[in-house]
């Protein structure tokens, strides 16, 4: 008979085969150059891979989907294992708990036995209810690990890891925020390493060994998680906010359901809303852009830029968060297929050391942060600002489009009241006190690399410095 672990290990390992799709292309020019300083890569350079969620259930209700959904990983698992049993058999990829054949004794396959990976304020709410009486009503027996933390820590994910191993669960449903999403995500990996530090497992290290099954459910339009090779926790040893990365972060399925997120607060939207819309633009301007994340990257701007102030107004709108919810899932899929870049690299640091949310990290420093980049790539700035609304197609100007664009920048972070650091209460002298830090472990997680304008250490404290008390930008 074989175990939860062997099953797990014969999903896991036959996962690997259909994650990866790689399109080669010759480049437009043979000749040889150096490593541009303010060239997109996307420019001169048509190799790419693409990496990608094995299944998206997306659409309102879709949260009733659960048990079909966690039946279709098992189906795949039974036919993983009838065509690899001898091979998979000494695998050693997740650490799912139990004993028990996973078919039933008239030969179909059971659904997988959930680990609910939540926080402790999200269990207490009616979303939670709601996936609880599904599971119920399914008969699906599962496991609830309630101590999701905001950015998530090192400690967090061993304590979730450990959970798992202890529960008799067959896979992880990760259900609530990116905090909840990464915990699930780098707790499934990292139980195949528990005996070594998580910070090894963080950039440049790729994470391609697989755990056992995440089915993400997000109940924020945001971070995208649900559909990237990425996640981010933070040490607590040394408050580095560390990034993940590697073809097992991909969950083996997402529930994208836009009603769960009516419920958010206009804070909450706004700002998980901006990290949305910085992911497609992130995505779009780096240096790893290519013509696959562009399409999803495009469509990301122009939904999130469509309908971000709807849904910051109007929270019951289900037609906003619904297009909020796609352009999220776009932007997940676009930058996990190109990269993050500058913001995102400036931007964590202040979640380790001022515990502020990621969303409104990625708010206070993305007009300044892409005013400061707009020479790297003008004409890719100029497309953005076109496709978001923010330059009208007669403006054929390219810097004058890309100063638009952050004015544009400047605008949604005034209509949706967010602050600065100095508003947000932080003193001046921690604050200055901890920009040196900060600019390294910005450069250290390597995403400054991929800014269409490679900024030094003292351009990058420039703009710690005038972004903490400052929110307008004139040019």
């Amino acid at each position: 008979m074989q175990t939860a672990h062997n099953r797990v290990s014969m999903l896991t390992n036959h996962l690997t085969g259909g994650l990866v799709a790689h399109c080669t292309a010759t480049p437009a020019s043979s000749s040889p150059s150096t490593t541009p300083t303010t060239t997109s890569a996307a420019a001169n350079d048509m190799s790419f891979t693409s990496t990608y969620i094995r299944r998206i259930m997306f659409g309102c209700g879709m949260l009733h989907r659960l048990p079909s959904c966690l039946s279709s990983v098992a189906n795949t698992l039974a036919s993983s294992t009838a065509s690899t049993t001898t091979a998979s058999s000494a695998q050693q990829g997740g650490r799912a708990c139990g004993n028990e054949s996973n078919s039933t004794n008239t030969g179909m396959t059971r659904p997988l036995r959930p680990f609910v990976v939540c926080d402790g304020g999200l269990v207490k709410t009616k979303l939670f209810t709601n996936l609880k009486n599904i599971l119920d009503s399914a008969n699906i027996p599962f496991v609830v690990f309630d101590k999701v933390v905001p950015d998530p820590t090192t400690e967090s994910i061993v304590a979730c890891s450990e959970a798992f191993k202890a529960s008799g669960c067959e896979c992880f449903v990760a259900f609530g925020g990116g905090s909840s999403l990464d915990t699930a995500k780098v707790a499934a990996v990292y139980c195949n390493t528990p005996n070594v530090p998580i910070s090894t497992l963080k950039v440049p290290y790729q994470n391609n060994i697989p755990g056992a099954p995440v089915i993400c459910i997000p109940t924020t339009a945001g971070t995208g998680a649900e559909a990237t090779k990425y996640a981010v926790i933070t040490d607590t040893q040394t408050d580095e906010k560390m990034l993940l990365a590697g073809d097992a972060l991909i969950p083996q399925a997402a529930i994208v359901d836009p009603v769960l997120t009516v419920s958010l607060s206009p804070a909450m939207t706004a700002t998980t809303g901006l990290d949305s819309y910085c992911h497609s633009l992130e995505a779009f301007v780096s240096r790893k852009a290519n013509p696959h994340s562009d399409l999803f990257a495009r469509q990301g701007m122009a939904r999130t830029a469509k309908w971000i102030i709807r849904a910051f107004r109007e929270p019951t709108n289900i037609e906003a968060r619904k297009q909020m919810m796609l352009g999220a899932t776009e932007g997940g899929i676009a930058f996990s297929n190109s990269s993050v870049a500058l913001i995102h690299g400036m931007a964590r640091p202040l979640g380790a050391h001022f515990h502020i949310t990621h969303g409104l990290s990625i708010a206070m420093l993305m007009p300044i942060c892409t005013a400061r980049s707009l020479s790297g790539n003008p004409a890719r700035y100029a497309e953005a600002a076109r496709l978001s609304g923010a330059a009208t197609p007669d403006i054929t100007d390219d810097v004058r489009a890309g100063q638009m664009l952050v004015s544009f920048l400047c605008s949604l972070n005034q209509q949706m009241r967010v602050p600065s650091p100095q508003e947000y209460g932080i003193p001046l002298s921690k604050w200055q006190n901890l920009i040196p830090l900060m600019v390294d472990q910005a450069i250290a997680s390597g995403s400054p690399a991929n800014n269409p304008l490679l900024l030094s250490k003292e351009e990058m404290v420039a703009i710690y410095t005038y972004c903490y008390s400052t929110k307008d930008i004139s040019f």
